[in-house]
Order: structure tokens, then sequence, then C-alpha cells
């Protein structure tokens, strides 16, 4: 996989929020799913860890998520 050269239909496939451009992480999430070294569950199981861990809805983690976490009474490793 690593190479090997990327089509287009590589780049449609990658682009997984339809914005027609490829992120760092899709581009990593196809790479890790292609090369089966992550499945499609592991990845969902991990977004909604960190959706549950970005207690501010920033979409970025930070201090603030645990201060947050902390307050509600919820711990950032119970998640």
């Amino acid at each position: 996989m690593l190479h090997r050269e990327i089509t287009v239909d590589d780049l449609d496939f990658m682009n997984s929020d339809g914005d027609n451009e490829i992120s760092p992480l899709e581009f990593v999430e196809h790479m890790l799913m292609a090369m089966k070294k992550v499945d499609a569950k592991l990845l969902e199981e991990l977004h909604a860890q960190f959706n549950a861990l970005d207690a501010d809805h920033s979409g970025r983690l930070n201090k603030a998520d645990i201060d947050i976490l902390s307050q509600r009474g919820l711990s950032a490793y119970g998640v």
C-alpha cells in the first residue's frame, strides 16, 4: 500500500465526509483499513470515545474538556 500510486477512485473512496478533499485523518484511516491494521468497527469506537471526551463539542480535545468532564463527575477514562 505504501508504494503504489493513489488513483482518483482511491481519493473518492477516502473522502468519507464528502467534501472532495482528503484530510490527513481520512488518508490515515483509509490506509490503516486497507492494510488491515484496523477495521471500521474499531474506528467507529475510537471516534465515539473522542466525541465523548470532547465535552465542549469543539472538535478538539484540551484541558477544558477534562475540566468539564470532571465537573460533571465523569471520568476521562470511563468513557
